[in-house]
């Protein structure tokens, strides 16, 4: 499955929910695995979401916007992190 089809991660009761382009996707993982695994074009945000940063539209202190409208809360211990994870992913997009 291609990272680009993929909006953000869920973590829901021991399973996770990728939120794809087309539809969703369930499976029994762990979130924290996944992280490990997806490398920087991914951050957390919050506990239970795992956000694809090519797909952040904007973002306060409390929520981001997703490009297909959907919003998703941003834990406040994960903030600082993920504004710094998203100025990096833009700056490598820019090829800065």
């Amino acid at each position: 499955m291609p990272l680009d089809s993929i909006y953000y991660i869920e973590s829901n009761d021991h399973k996770v929910v990728l939120r794809l382009k087309d539809g969703e996707f369930a499976c029994y993982a762990k979130i924290r695995d996944m992280e490990a695994k997806l490398g920087n074009q991914f951050c957390r945000v919050h506990k239970g979401y795992l956000v694809n940063l090519a797909y952040v539209a904007g973002y306060s202190r409390t929520e981001l916007t997703l490009t297909n409208g959907e919003k998703l809360l941003i834990s406040k211990y994960k903030y600082q992190d993920f504004v710094k994870a998203y100025l990096r992913f833009l700056k490598q997009g820019a090829g800065l």
